[in-house]
């Protein structure tokens, strides 16, 4: 069926959007948009929407991005899914720290915060680190990059960023050797996983 078609692309796209396969990364995530608008899982369509939104977003095709974004605002299921609202809305603050937009999207992600707090990841926290940083303002800049570090260790970015604007550069340079390291074990793992092949054994049982 179409519904188990669309969770099979969009499988392929978490898959993608790992190994960095940009090209790869959008056409499943199209791919699994347009299975699940077959059917009647409204709500996974909308998801699988904010995923090929993110697709745009990783490859930086940020107009595309926002004119999801624009639509998924607007849609019925965001008004009664608070997580696909509080993922839309940080997807929107991305955009925004990316255009420099930095008051716009510290408010915005404050009155995230406030509102969808408990959804709130280490990443989301680098973000408000990183505007704050924009506004010069240390203080809090440092609060939420710790934030970060305490609720998953392995993202220093923040850490990083901070301690390089307060001109700490050998403890900056020590978060950005950690960073490296980890992302270099990330490539590592995936490599080692041989996820391509995999990709290649899906296809020929004619899964898609």
């Amino acid at each position: 069926s179409y519904f188990y078609l669309g969770l099979i692309y969009r499988l392929f796209n978490y898959i993608y959007s790992d190994i960095y396969f940009n090209t790869g990364e959008i056409e499943f995530a199209r791919k699994s948009h347009e299975a699940f608008s077959k059917t009647d899982y409204i709500a996974h369509a909308d998801y699988a929407l904010l995923e090929l939104a993110q697709s745009f977003y990783n490859n930086r095709d940020f107009s595309s991005c926002d004119s999801i974004i624009t639509h998924l605002i607007k849609s019925q299921t965001i008004l009664e899914d608070k997580n696909l609202c509080y993922l839309t809305y940080m997807l929107k603050s991305n955009l925004l720290i990316n255009n420099k937009q930095y008051n716009e999207a510290l408010a915005l992600i404050s009155q995230l915060e406030k509102t969808y707090g408990e959804l709130f990841t280490a990443i989301d926290y680098i973000d408000l680190s990183t505007c704050y940083i924009a506004q010069n303002d240390t203080v809090n800049a440092n609060k939420y990059a710790h934030k970060a570090a305490q609720i998953d260790s392995m993202e220093v970015w923040g850490l990083y960023l901070i301690n390089k604007k307060m001109g700490k550069n050998a403890v900056a340079l020590n978060f950005l050797e950690k960073e490296v390291d980890l992302q270099n074990k990330l490539i590592q793992n995936l490599s080692s996983q041989t996820v391509l092949s995999k990709v290649d054994e899906y296809k020929e049982q004619e899964l898609i």
